[in-house]
């Protein structure tokens, strides 16, 4: 790790949450001193703890309190999340004060991207358009945007460095959401799987501490990477999404598990009153269609980095529903 970026204390927003919660643990591990930022400080520390670690109640709606959060940070960690239908204005805000955070502080930002901008098809590599197929995908087209934008001197505005680290999809320990819980939760107590769409195509998930590691490694590159650089990470393997809930399910000690598949059609009746559910039916295309990265820049990158194998990877995600 650069030892400039790493003898500051890095902000972490969105740790009680997945990627937020995946990179807050990679950098107690790695000694950083974290900083975590978050609404809920009882979850925090019900979740962390350490002699490098001090949780800062506050909300990324507020640029005051993040400003004061960041003061003297080399990294702030962009892991906050809002429920798709809460994305305006709360998630534009929060990138915003993020980005003004950063530049007061001097700091990075290191930003989760995904797929929704991209549109479907692929493998898509880190030059590819932004050709959104959806609402959402406009949207994140824009964070990035903005993102970008600040990596750019003008006027008295300093540039700042900014990392987006792209994937497809995440599974882990600290990921908790209807999606994932209604996979690995119901494997874990053997249940039967619920998911979306098709069996017979590919749909990209990474476990999340993979995430995390290929993070701090590309970070760790210092001035060898521009100002501004998007760098996808691929699952080591590729699974058809009938062969990936087959391991899931032998994973947990339940094969042949049954699998249910939720027709969209009953997904959009059910968002008539649940704007979550509305939201996430326009993204039917991410499991009805395969959308793939290349993970080639990574391999360039990080010629060394090694994913967890993904019977580990499982196994730590179903174990984390048992405790």
């Amino acid at each position: 790790m650069s030892s400039d970026l790493h003898s500051k204390p890095a902000l972490v927003l969105g740790a009680s949450g997945g990627f937020g919660g995946a990179m807050a643990q990679e950098l107690i591990a790695r000694g950083w001193h974290v900083r975590l930022f978050g609404r809920s400080t009882a979850r925090l520390k019900a979740r962390f703890n350490g002699p490098n670690v001090e949780i800062v109640n506050g909300d990324g709606q507020y640029l005051a309190a993040l400003s004061k959060a960041a003061a003297g940070c080399g990294l702030i960690v962009h892991g906050v999340n809002y429920p798709y239908h809460q994305w305006v204005p709360f998630m534009q805000t929060a990138t915003q004060n993020v980005i003004k955070a950063a530049q007061e502080a001097g700091g990075t930002i290191l930003f989760p991207g995904n797929v929704y901008s991209l549109g479907p098809g692929g493998p898509f590599d880190e030059a590819a358009p932004h050709r959104p197929s959806a609402r959402k995908g406009v949207f994140r087209a824009r964070l990035e945007g903005f993102l970008r934008d600040a990596t750019k001197t003008e006027g008295d505005r300093p540039a700042i460095r900014v990392l987006i680290v792209r994937a497809g999809d995440f599974f882990g320990p600290s990921l908790r959401n209807g999606v994932v819980d209604r996979i690995y939760g119901n494997a874990a107590r053997g249940k039967t799987i619920n998911t979306f769409g098709r069996l017979e195509i590919m749909h990209e998930r990474v476990f999340l501490p993979d995430h995390a590691r290929a993070a701090l490694d590309l970070l760790s590159l210092g001035d060898a990477l521009p100002l501004f650089e998007v760098v996808n990470v691929t699952p080591a393997t590729r699974l058809t999404e009938r062969e990936f809930l087959a391991e899931v399910a032998r994973v947990a000690d339940h094969p042949g598990l049954k699998v249910r598949i939720m027709p969209w059609v009953v997904v959009r009746l059910i968002g008539l009153f649940n704007p979550v559910i509305r939201e996430f039916a326009e993204l039917a295309y991410l499991y009805d269609t395969t959308v793939l990265l290349s993970g080639d820049r990574l391999k360039r990158l990080l010629p060394d980095f090694r994913f967890t194998p993904l019977d580990e990877a499982l196994k730590a995600t179903i174990e984390s529903y048992r405790a």
